[in-house]
């Protein structure tokens, strides 16, 4: 396996823990008389190994957000190969249902010293959706404090639309995020998870 691919398959792991996280959430609500849906991985991976994986989440789920509260403008819009943002992973779908696959990127601002991330204390990361002539739209910029973001692509929502999903870890907790894409400038997101953790918790790794 390349050291990509060691880097994309560690990456999956916080996208499994907060699922789970999400799961026992449900349970809890469930003992509390609420009504909660699921959330169901697709084995399916997008993007050769790239770091973008396959899950299905029901899009009425979560919380509605306004697409900026996910986009701090402190932060200058940069692209996957910029100097000092070389850790990138991407996937082609189509995800506004026009018949033409788009480009969804995840981008953090990290150089690779022998293939392998040079990793600080905290980097900005950027997702964005790239149409086929290039246009550009910009769905999440923001500082992770030890921590990373791992991104997903929903193959089978219940409304047949594909969507973004984003994982963010911190030492503080997790959160998940569904954002769709409706064509240049038109994005919705929710905000499906957001659980504290106890204290930074270590990543399972490869024995």
């Amino acid at each position: 396996m390349t050291k990509r691919g060691r880097c994309a398959r560690s990456l999956a792991l916080p996208l499994a823990l907060a699922l789970a996280l999400g799961a026992c959430a449900r349970e809890d609500d469930a003992r509390d008389g609420e009504a909660a849906r699921g959330a169901t991985a697709d084995p399916a991976a997008m993007g050769e190994g790239r770091g973008v994986r396959a899950a299905g989440l029901a899009r009425e789920s979560g919380e509605a957000l306004a697409p900026p509260a996910l986009i701090d403008a402190n932060y200058p819009v940069a692209s996957a190969g910029d100097p000092g943002w070389e850790y990138a992973f991407s996937a082609e779908v189509d995800l506004d249902g026009d018949g033409a696959a788009e480009r969804a990127v995840l981008v953090a601002n990290v150089s690779l010293h022998r293939g392998e991330p040079a990793w600080d204390d905290g980097q900005v990361w950027q997702a964005y959706v790239l149409e086929p002539d290039g246009t550009r739209t910009t769905i999440y910029s923001q500082y992770v404090q030890i921590g990373e973001v791992v991104a997903a692509i929903s193959l089978s929502p219940p409304d047949g639309r594909p969507a973004v999903l984003l994982t963010e870890r911190t030492g503080a907790g997790v959160r998940v995020f569904e954002i769709g894409y409706g064509g240049p400038g038109r994005v919705d997101a929710r905000r499906l998870l957001a659980r504290e953790t106890p204290g930074q918790f270590e990543r399972l790794r490869s024995s």
